[in-house]
């Protein structure tokens, strides 16, 4: 956060994992949980965890009502968008301008590029709430008798498109992994 309050960096290319299920959820207000691997944390098997409501990401324990809310709030993001194909970075955008809006308080990669106009893109955009968000509306415009044309979509060619023009305009560039 410190190098985008900076001005040091030009675009953020990430999984949708982690710029939704993770950032933006937390940006919501959710919070993640340390999974087993650690003495605060023992084993626990998915069964029991899937019992009690608790998905497992990677290292974390996360709501699963949570995590649908989360999958809520892109939709609701999402419903603010004429019909069509729109790269990842407008959608996360979006996203930016809507924790902004509604959870002002909270802190969030995802508010703070919004805030400091550092485009985010996920190449991956749909393997994530985002995905989730997606699908919702797009079950709802087909259950309106709505065509695709009417739909919203994912466009990976405009991310493509989007970063090569920041590259260009960048000129020389980095990569911090």
């Amino acid at each position: 956060v410190t190098m985008l309050e900076n001005n040091m960096i030009d675009a953020i290319v990430s999984t949708g994992a982690n710029i939704v299920d993770q950032d933006f959820f937390e940006g919501l207000g959710f919070k993640h949980y340390i999974a087993p691997g650690s003495p605060e944390a023992p084993p626990v098997d998915d069964p029991t965890l899937r019992d009690m409501m608790i998905d497992r990401i990677y290292d974390t324990y996360i709501n699963e009502d949570d995590l649908r809310a989360c999958d809520a709030a892109t939709e609701k993001v999402f419903a603010d968008f004429a019909p069509g194909a729109y790269s990842s970075r407008e959608f996360i955008d979006a996203m930016g301008a809507y924790l902004v809006k509604h959870h002002p308080k909270n802190e969030s990669l995802v508010k703070t590029a919004y805030l400091k106009r550092v485009p985010i893109f996920c190449p991956a955009f749909s393997d994530c709430s985002a995905g989730f968000g997606i699908v919702m509306h797009q079950v709802d415009m087909i259950e309106q008798g709505k065509s695709r044309q009417q739909m919203l979509a994912f466009d990976s060619g405009a991310d493509f498109r989007e970063l090569t023009d920041i590259k260009i305009k960048a000129g020389t560039t980095g990569l911090l992994m």
